[in-house]
């Protein structure tokens, strides 16, 4: 019996005992310091949230649908990430659904965070939580569980009392109003709140809650130490007002039924953008369509300057860059549109090729401490233009730190290629990073690599300067095929359509295999094929078995790597297909099976000495498995209790083999590791606590310059790079 034990890298050693009759005993050694950054991309999904703080100078959050929360550092010009402390078990809380403070908090230190990408699905756990900070964010503490959070633009749907700081409000999904009297450490639902809507059939359901908003000026209820006046949007439903501090409500006459933003100043009149334009309310008044006359339609994004209840601006919802915006100066009685021109600061934002320009405006602030400075955010990121008043009014996307690109496929770090790093990512297609401490100058539209989304890199052993990429629009449509590069990534050249082996050929995983010009692609839509001339022809691969769907799924958000050329050798391939290994000698043009009932397997990679090829296998209580016998038969490696994502990288000094990266739980410890020798032992690299890399994490790729570098792909907090500190 022998004890098997983890190591952290850090200055101390975790160890973790657990007991294998066989099992080769881990190394104690000690741990080394890894550096985490993310690699700057600059932006690449949607911000959906914008909150200045009205008494705190220069505090500014921002949330986004997948990427988190972050927080604006005014000395460094950049944003903070406020939730990298989630672990990859919770990626689910990387959706934001809604951010608050305390407006009536000088010191600016407390924030609430209403957390959940989905609600109520099976696989998205857990179901969102709100988490309170007394830090601007650097630490939270859970209080409410449960909360069934769901990322929306709408809102803001958790509200602090400005009259009452330990007075909240939640606006939820599926749970109706949520209320709390001690700054969040306890909710209850408001029962009075009529959450239940009766159908005509008899049945009833929750009315989606859409905003929460006090009224400060209507002062407070003695009793309960509440605001007067609140408001809280319906979805479908309207606006329902109370004036006895959500003690009784009601649903107000003529109100907007599909609400999208909300503001309200010290005159106690409330503003609404909505799907039909911009509506006012006053008590004594009523409602008044106040819809810009030259654009009527739906609005997003509206703000009201904090020193000035008349001072307006709005954004007409348009997803395509430079959407007509507007501004008022007597409540929205009248309008003048914004000739807006944009200082870009990202060098692969081209407005003239994608729409990174104010495209889809999801909200909008002033800022109280900076006369005429207006915040806004859109689908890519974050604006600000210090002179709303202007006649060209100057935009300044401000995205360093921010980092919201989602990975869908495979990541290469070749040892000599032109480009340090060749990304694939959803929505703006993949880069070629010409460095991992700076944005990169194109994207891959702007090399010739004309759709949305890249899923599978494959560079040569052969010829550094050989490069393919497969793809596909949107999240399931074929889009174009693939793509390759002869000059390193430089340029890229579509594979001709018309000589594509089938009409709706899209996605999957693609190899470069042999020492001349093969490509073997195997994509989400069908069988796997090769082709020896650049895609000008395509022949089916034949095997012993067929290999429909040998890549799963049909979208873009599948993560198995089924296919991988053995780096020892570019003439031999595996591809894993349902329990079972094939293998090809030749380059692809022979297969035959090896392995038969393997374990259900997503990932497949070998370590750089012949014969030995592993498997991350699916599920927990996995782990990663390995075969001497290039794949006849296999054994799990000791400890590896679940292997989420597995990888080779540069080898370890004086070593013949790989380093072998592992995202997963080795023992009884979950995050990031690496093995120098095969497995026998592993070293904790992920930094605690608050650099978890739990964003979904989908994509794992060693660095073949760096020992010890390891690139981390994620669903929403873009790339990570991770090295000993020693590490050139």
């Amino acid at each position: 019996m022998k004890v098997i034990s983890i190591v952290l890298a850090s200055s101390f050693v975790f160890a973790i005992s657990c007991f294998a009759e066989d099992a080769p005993a881990l190394k104690n050694i000690s741990g080394e310091n890894y550096s985490w950054k993310n690699v700057p991309v600059g932006g690449g999904g949607a911000v959906i949230g914008i909150l200045v703080h009205p008494l705190a100078k220069d505090v500014v959050y921002m949330r986004t649908d997948v990427g988190g929360a972050y927080r604006w550092d005014e000395a460094k010009q950049e944003w903070i990430p406020l939730q990298d402390s989630i672990p990859f078990t919770e990626w689910n809380l990387y959706g934001t659904d809604s951010l608050a403070v305390d407006p009536s908090d000088a010191t600016g230190n407390k924030l609430y965070l209403s957390t959940g990408k989905y609600c109520n699905e099976s696989w998205a756990k857990p179901n969102g939580v709100i988490m309170k900070s007394n830090d601007r964010g650097a630490t939270w503490k859970r209080v409410l569980p449960e909360s069934c959070g769901h990322v929306s633009g709408s809102g803001e749907k958790l509200a602090v009392d400005p009259n009452n700081g330990k007075h909240l409000l939640y606006a939820s999904k599926t749970k109706g109003l949520m209320e709390s009297d001690d700054e969040g450490e306890t909710w209850k639902q408001n029962a009075s709140f009529p959450s239940q809507i009766q159908n005509a059939d008899g049945s009833s359901t929750v009315t989606a809650l859409l905003f929460t908003v006090f009224d400060k000026s209507s002062g407070l209820v003695p009793e309960t130490s509440h605001t007067k006046t609140i408001y809280v949007g319906g979805a479908g439903k309207g606006v329902f007002c109370s004036e006895d501090g959500g003690a009784s409500w009601k649903l107000l006459e003529n109100s907007p039924k599909d609400s999208f933003r909300t503001c309200i100043g010290s005159d106690g009149v409330l503003f609404i953008s909505h799907k039909d334009g911009i509506a006012k309310f006053a008590a004594k008044d009523g409602w008044k369509d106040i819809t810009p006359p030259t654009h009527k339609g739906n609005y997003s994004g509206i703000a009201q300057d904090f020193s000035n209840p008349k001072h307006l601006v709005a954004a007409f919802l348009q997803n395509k860059k430079d959407p007509p915006m507007f501004r008022s100066t007597d409540g929205g009685e009248t309008w003048t549109q914004l000739k807006n021109v944009l200082e870009n600061t990202v060098p692969w934002w081209n407005p003239d090729v994608q729409n990174h320009r104010l495209a889809h405006v999801f909200a909008m602030s002033f800022d109280p401490f900076h006369p005429n400075r207006v915040w806004a955010v859109d689908w890519y990121g974050v604006y600000r233009a210090d002179d709303i008043t202007a006649e060209a009014v100057k935009w300044t996307n401000l995205e360093k730190g921010h980092e919201e690109i989602v990975t869908l496929g495979t990541l290469e770090a070749p040892p000599e290629s032109k480009f340090r790093l060749y990304s694939s990512v959803a929505d703006v297609g993949g880069f070629d990073h010409e460095s991992i401490d700076s944005f990169p100058t194109k994207a891959t539209f702007d090399r010739g690599y004309k759709w949305q989304t890249t899923t599978g890199i494959a560079w040569s052993r052969s010829d550094k300067d050989f490069l393919v990429r497969v793809g596909g629009l949107v999240w399931n449509k074929p889009g174009l095929g693939g793509a390759y590069t002869l000059d390193g990534g430089e340029t890229w050249q579509l594979f001709p359509k018309n000589k594509l082996p089938y009409k709706d050929i899209a996605r999957g995983r693609v190899v470069i295999a042999g020492k001349g010009k093969r490509i073997i692609w195997t994509p989400q839509t069908g069988d796997p094929y090769l082709s020896d001339d650049l895609g000008n022809s395509w022949k089916k691969i034949e095997t012993p078995i067929p290999l429909p769907g040998a890549m799963p799924g049909n979208r873009i958000f599948s993560y198995e790597q089924p296919i991988n050329v053995d780096i020892s050798d570019c003439n031999r391939i595996y591809i894993y297909y349902k329990q079972q290994v094939l293998r090809s000698d030749d380059a692809g043009d022979t297969w035959k099976i090896v392995g038969t009932k393997t374990p259900d397997s997503k990932i497949i990679f070998t370590s750089g000495v012949k014969d030995d090829v592993w498997i991350a296998a699916k599920g927990e209580g996995k782990g990663l498995f390995r075969s001497k016998d290039a794949g006849v038969t296999w054994e799990q490696i000791p400890a590896t209790k679940e292997a989420r994502l597995a990888c080779a990288g540069k080898n370890p000094p004086g070593k013949e083999h790989s380093a072998i990266f592992l995202c997963g739980i080795v023992g009884e410890t979950q995050g990031y590791f690496r093995s120098d020798d095969l497995g026998a032992s592993w070293i904790r690299i992920d930094t605690l606590p608050n650099q978890r890399i739990g964003n979904d994490p989908n994509s794992l790729c060693g660095d073949w310059r760096v020992f010890g570098g390891v690139f981390v792909g994620t669903n929403g907090r873009g790339i990570f790079y991770g090295a000993p500190v020693t590490g050139k």
